[in-house]
This record gives C-alpha cells, structure tokens and sequence, in this order.
C-alpha cells in the first residue's frame, strides 16, 4: 500500500508539474501583488536517520504583511502518514527573496498518535513522548497559471524531529485572496 501512495504521489507530482509549466503565465508577479492565501499541498517524505518514507498531506493560511509583502506569516496544519502517523501543527514565517523563489521557516508542536509497533530498538527513540518540538524549513518557486491568483509551488523541504532529519519533495497549491 505505501508503494501504491509512493508512486501515486510521484506521478501526480510529476503531472501537476508539467501542467504548471504549460498553463503558467510568463511575466514575474511583483512581491506587491502577492496578497493572503490559501494553501494545501502533498510531499512525499524520507527520513534520513531511521530510513522511513512518509507521505504527508498540508493545508495552511499565509498572511502577508503589508509594510513588507515580501514577508508572510502563517498557520500550517500537516498530516503525516506513514508507519508512525503524526500531525503537525505550525506557525511558518515566509520571505520572497527572488522573484516567484519562496524560503521559509516554521516552529511546530508535534502530536504522534499512539499504536506504534516498534520493529527494531533504533525506532524506539523516534517518539519517545507523544509530543514534540519540529523545526521545518524549506524553500520552492511559485509557477503562476494564467489567471496570477493561482500558483504552483514545487518544493523541497527538511524537517527536524528530536534527533531525526526528514527530507521532503513535494508541491503546494496556493489561492491568493485580498
């Protein structure tokens, strides 16, 4: 089953990115423009420590600050699916600094369902509490479609966890709003 989500999601991923490219808009969308959005997004996810693939699902709300548009300020809420599933909630700070090229940051409390069957001792020091710290950074570019309110926004993604390190590659969809 998580070979089926693996390749479902690398597939879509791959798709949705050629469609970004055909449908995108070619002139660059000023920092100015950018106004509050609405995200939701897919990533699929390695951890580099223990050696587990994750699949995670994210929705979100951007606020742009009108002293600074380049800079954003959020709410993030991600469901992590994988043989240990978690849910993490985050407050992310984003910053455009090129254009369409977004970096960010987000402190998250994590909260790791129980029922978690350990396969060897190395796993049991993943969760040791039910609740964690996360730190999250990342960075990706924003592919406008021709209508600048839509974005496409490939992105790669590192998480920290307690002593773990997680690489993601995902793309969010954003819908910017006034």
């Amino acid at each position: 089953m998580k070979s089926f989500l693996i390749k479902l999601f690398l597939i879509n991923t791959a798709l949705f990115f050629v469609i970004s490219l055909i449908f995108s808009s070619n002139e660059v969308v000023a920092a100015e423009d950018y106004h509050n959005s609405v995200f939701f997004g897919m990533s699929g996810n390695r951890n580099l420590s223990v050696g587990h693939n994750e699949f995670s699902i994210m929705a979100g709300y951007d606020r742009h600050i009108e002293a600074t548009p380049e800079l954003s300020v959020g709410v993030l809420v991600e469901g992590v699916f994988s043989s240990h599933s978690y849910l993490v909630l985050g407050v992310p700070v984003g910053f455009y600094f090129v254009e369409n090229m977004k970096f960010w940051a987000a402190p998250c409390f994590v909260y790791a369902g129980g029922g978690k069957t350990y396969s060897n001792v190395d796993e049991i020091e993943y969760f040791k509490t039910k609740n964690q710290f996360m730190f999250k950074f990342g960075t990706g570019y924003s592919f406008h479609f021709a209508n600048p309110r839509f974005t496409a926004l490939p992105f790669v993604e590192g998480s920290v966890i307690h002593t773990e390190f997680i690489l993601g590659l995902g793309v969010k969809l954003n819908m910017f709003f006034n």
